[in-house]
């Protein structure tokens, strides 16, 4: 008798150890469930953040291209009319605002034509070396370094950015209006 107690007390005990090892294996697991799902809302929430900020930098862009239009268009008359300076200063401070954010302008006559972040409306056949300069672009600088490794390069394998009708603009790496060009080559 003093046998068979002993093998039943040792089955309970194997009974309990094992239901304890099934239930720490399953706290575990839900345990390890519920991290992934913090970590896939965190995911999920930031990636609605992130495509808000983008349709609100997309509804920005016209008023930026009136800026740019602004400018393009001013004499050095206008230039110095407080009304105009203010003007100015206020577009610049949305421009360096949005730029520190994550906003990146598409504005590079003589690159290679990349139909990612270009869209073209013209095409030319590669002509003689003849590049012209647009009065509406905003830095003229840029646009002399740029004119200059353009004419540095070697001919293009392809078609080539001649001349950039409207910037394209990209949000944090991802384009959110391609440049509208025209191509030569």
């Amino acid at each position: 008798g003093v046998d068979d107690i002993v093998v039943v007390e040792e089955d309970a005990l194997t009974v309990v150890t094992r239901e304890r090892d099934e239930y720490l294996d399953m706290l575990r697991r839900v345990q390890a469930d519920f991290e992934n799902y913090k970590k896939r809302m965190l995911r999920q929430q930031t990636d609605q953040l992130e495509r808000a900020s983008e349709n609100l930098v997309a509804k920005l862009l016209p008023a930026l291209d009136a800026f740019a239009l602004t400018r393009a268009h001013l004499t050095d008359e206008d230039a110095a009319s407080p009304e105009v300076k203010a003007l100015l200063q206020a577009s610049g401070l949305v421009e360096d605002a949005l730029a520190k954010e994550g906003l990146e302008r598409i504005d590079d006559p003589g690159a290679p034509f990349d139909p990612t972040i270009h869209d073209a409306v013209e095409h030319a056949p590669a002509p003689e070396a003849a590049d012209s300069d647009t009065a509406s672009d905003s830095d003229t600088a840029s646009d002399a370094a740029t004119a200059g490794t353009a004419g540095a390069a070697p001919p293009a394998a392809g078609p080539v950015v001649s001349d950039v009708l409207r910037p394209g603009y990209r949000w944090k790496g991802r384009v959110i209006r391609p440049a509208m060009v025209r191509v030569r080559g």
